[in-house]
């Protein structure tokens, strides 16, 4: 092997034993934690799979075929293994134990047994890398089926394609092998090799960028949805709410459809904190939170504004509907007992409802008006719902 094969091997060791330790990390910052040490252990399966190249030329003549030639290649089976068995625990996917022990405990069999058949090499080194693509395929597959929901489909579709470019790399590596009728091994040095040799390099980089890529966009997508949620409930927070009321005045101006809003104020619930805990008052917001999930129509959106205070936005309704809607819910929380520290627990609300179907009418205008509504309910005696004043002529 030349010094400059070499050279770049060492760099690939040096680079992959790198990205192990940048995993390492990130799985020690629960980012991805179980994807990421399967990956380290793709880093480190690969660097030692290069190494075994690397000492190929130092190795005694009667060494074991097994050993010299089919050893690097377990290896890279092995590898691109995790790299399929991270991507479907980071997908949260069933496991495929199963799968992954008969891809490689076959795999390894196959190329472990075909140095000794073939002498040549020719078909050795075609079997061994055809098997080693198989992981890479399946790896763009969970990432093109099992993770389009959760990122969209346009994203996916660069990463699935971007570890297909690994796999087109080792199908070109088979094709050629047979075509050109020799094995295409870096030892034999040559301008093509160098280019098989940097291929290894810049195909490392790739991997680890796209996996790399998984994880980042996974947090970016967590921390934009936790800026719009609550914690809690998961319902949107007052920040998420504004932003889809903004959305939907402005569907309203171009359509001139009614909108309402529900405001809802849990009835007496400081006594449930001071009787229960506050543990069992987080219980029973969170399953009043389900309810208004279970409540909301196509379109429709529940938040949680704060304390034991929800409002629910509903487009495409007018003053019927608003009130309909509002009977509704209060009914649902009378007949559903919740449950909280063990004990059930029946629970009420208060509720203001503010229609509007004129788009000029100010944001701050109607969120005035649904308050005003929300106090006269529990002015009245709770358990109700009250209608705003104010509401447009042709409600």
């Amino acid at each position: 092997m030349s010094q400059g094969f070499q050279l770049v091997f060492v760099v690939i060791v040096i680079q992959q034993g790198f990205m192990a330790l940048v995993w390492v990390l990130l799985a020690r910052l629960r980012l991805a934690r179980s994807a990421s040490w399967h990956w380290c252990a793709t880093s480190v399966l690969t660097a030692l799979g290069i190494g075994a190249v690397l000492a190929r030329p130092w190795l005694p003549p009667d060494w074991p075929a097994a050993v010299a030639w089919a050893l690097p290649n377990i290896l890279a089976l092995a590898a691109f293994v995790m790299v399929h068995r991270g991507l479907v625990r980071f997908a949260r996917l069933p496991s495929r134990d199963r799968e992954h022990a008969a891809t490689l405990g076959l795999g390894a069999a196959v190329i472990a047994v075909l140095p000794a058949l073939d002498p040549g090499g020719r078909v050795w080194l075609s079997v061994a890398t055809a098997i080693t693509v198989l992981p890479i395929v399946r790896s763009a597959w969970t990432i093109r089926h099992g993770l389009a929901e959760e990122f969209g489909l346009v994203a996916v579709r660069c990463v699935a394609a971007a570890v297909l470019l690994l796999a087109g790399f080792f199908a070109f590596r088979t094709i050629a092998t047979l075509v050109i009728g020799v094995p295409v091994l870096i030892e034999r040095g040559g301008a093509s090799n160098v280019v098989v040799a940097l291929a290894y390099l810049t195909l490392g980089l790739v991997l680890n960028f796209t996996l790399g890529a998984l994880v980042v966009m996974r947090l970016v997508f967590r921390l934009r949805h936790l800026s719009h949620h609550d914690p809690l409930t998961q319902l949107l927070n007052r920040r998420g709410l504004e932003r889809a009321l903004g959305q939907e005045r402005q569907r309203q101006r171009r359509h001139g459809r009614p909108m309402a809003l529900l405001a809802l104020d849990l009835d007496h619930f400081k006594s449930i904190n001071d009787r229960h805990g506050h543990g069992a008052g987080d219980q029973v917001l969170v399953q009043v939170g389900a309810l208004l999930r279970a409540q909301c129509r196509g379109g429709d959106l529940a938040a949680r504004t704060g304390g034991e205070e929800f409002v629910m936005l509903l487009p495409d309704t007018d003053l019927a509907g608003a009130r309909q809607a509002a009977e509704r819910l209060l009914q649902t929380l009378r007949e559903h007992a919740l449950t909280a520290g063990g004990e059930r627990l029946s629970v009420t609300a208060s509720i203001g409802v503010a229609v509007t179907e004129d788009p000029r009418e100010e944001l701050i205008g109607l969120w005035r008006r649904l308050d005003r509504a929300l106090y006269r309910a529990k002015d009245q005696g709770r358990d109700r719902a009250v209608l705003a004043e104010g509401l447009s002529p042709s409600s």
